[in-house]
């Protein structure tokens, strides 16, 4: 496992974290999410109320930015423009590789935040949760989210950062 990269506090950010954009997830209306750069990662910071607690909670997940232009054109080549490979064998529909060390894969789900919602996760196996301790972050997106705006948004950030660029944001 890598070692993790500590929380961001995003009313503190340090000279090495970058805020990117706030991401609205309609059925968790209370919860605050948001994407930052921090060093040559990206981290998805959530905010969220615990129940068992009683309070609001922070959890982070972590990709090498490497990742965001293979997670982008995977999306869009081998998920919504996809042709079936009449030698592939049956199931496999998820993509794995590994990007500065790191194993990371998408997965379609056909529940992702909601009963009946399609999206995909976006995991990374070779880090714990900040929380459980135990392995793999997943971040959950719902494929309506990032039709409307969120995979530009992500195009735009790949492009400002240098990544991969995505017309129109060259």
């Amino acid at each position: 496992m890598k070692i993790a990269l500590g929380l961001i506090t995003p009313d503190h950010l340090k000279a090495d974290e970058l805020f990117l954009i706030d991401i609205k997830y309609d059925m968790f209306p209370d919860d605050k999410v948001k994407l930052f750069k921090k060093g040559q990662y990206l981290a998805l910071w959530e905010s969220s109320y615990s129940p068992i607690h009683k309070k609001y909670t922070s959890a982070q997940k972590e990709y090498p930015l490497a990742a965001l232009p293979w997670f982008i054109d995977t999306i869009e080549n081998e998920f919504w423009n996809h042709k079936p490979d009449p030698d592939a064998l049956p199931g496999k529909t998820n993509e794995v590789t590994v990007i500065k060390g790191e194993k990371l894969g998408i997965n379609p789900m056909r529940n992702c935040c909601a009963e009946d919602l399609f999206g995909y996760s976006f995991w990374n196996a070779s880090r714990k949760s900040y929380i459980s301790r135990r392995a793999r972050h997943d971040w959950y997106i719902p494929q309506y989210m990032l039709e409307q705006g969120l995979m530009d948004d992500l195009k735009r950030i790949s492009t400002e950062l240098g990544l991969k660029s995505y017309e129109p944001f060259k």
